[in-house]
């Protein structure tokens, strides 16, 4: 394939993702800021009414129910997450159903997170304009990254969530060497992964004789969670918001 013909075809493949991207954002956002009014308004409702949490037990009988009815075994966020990764079946049910869950447990005065709730939706979502789009397998993939994204930074509550690495050494420094081969994309994917099940979107690398943005190799670690969605700060360590070790090898060694 020559240069031309090849400048082509990516050129027409961001133009598909581009429309493939439009839609999943209309329809991600549409539904999770209906989801994020339901539920407020929900819980202003049982503000109003305080008795309605002597319902509580009545909710959960009916969640349970409709579960029963969807036939559905919650695998929480762990469903989605594995799903950038692997094929699982993903049901479209999943997504009205954890929204009506969702906004009777908060109706009655339950508790329950609205983030991972709205990660499912959203990949819900995803797995609907799939299977509508009948996408490609690559395609799916990026798919599901845009939904990922779209989720995790419209609906919570708190815009930056997460953990910093600090004082990795001797501990978690050795264990990262000896597995992953040192503070690689590799070894992170497993970190975001973690992040991601605690409803987490932001990270503080790990910056003690290590350098994220040079050893995924590369960039890769950074581009890696740009695909999950998850924020990356440098500002628990200097000079510069850079680690140590980067700004050596750029300015002084």
């Amino acid at each position: 394939m020559n240069e031309k013909k090849l400048n082509l075809k990516q050129n027409i493949d961001f133009i598909r993702i581009l429309i493939y991207a439009a839609i999943v954002g209309l329809v991600a956002g549409t539904i999770g800021t209906l989801f994020t009014v339901s539920v407020n308004s929900v819980i202003n409702l049982r503000i109003q009414y305080p008795w309605l949490i002597y319902l509580l037990p009545l909710g959960g009988v009916i969640i349970v129910l409709l579960y029963q009815l969807a036939k559905y075994k919650d695998a929480g966020t762990d469903l989605v997450i594995n799903s950038i990764h692997s094929e699982p079946h993903l049901p479209v049910r999943v997504g009205p159903l954890i929204f009506v869950s969702s906004v009777i447990t908060h109706l009655f005065g339950g508790s329950a997170g609205r983030e991972g709730a709205a990660l499912q939706i959203g990949g819900s979502v995803g797995s609907f304009v799939s299977k509508a789009l009948r996408l490609k397998e690559d395609d799916k993939k990026t798919l599901k990254s845009i939904y990922l994204n779209t989720y995790i930074s419209v609906e919570p509550s708190i815009r930056y969530r997460g953990f910093f690495i600090n004082d990795e050494w001797p501990c978690f420094g050795n264990w990262t060497m000896e597995h992953f081969g040192g503070f690689n994309a590799n070894m992170y994917d497993h970190i975001f992964e973690y992040l991601l099940r605690l409803n987490g979107n932001y990270l503080w690398p790990a910056m003690w004789n290590s350098a994220f943005m040079e050893e995924g190799p590369g960039l890769h670690s950074m581009e890696l969670a740009s695909e999950y969605g998850i924020y990356i700060g440098m500002s628990h360590h200097e000079p510069c918001n850079r680690s140590g070790i980067e700004y050596g090898r750029q300015y002084i060694w």
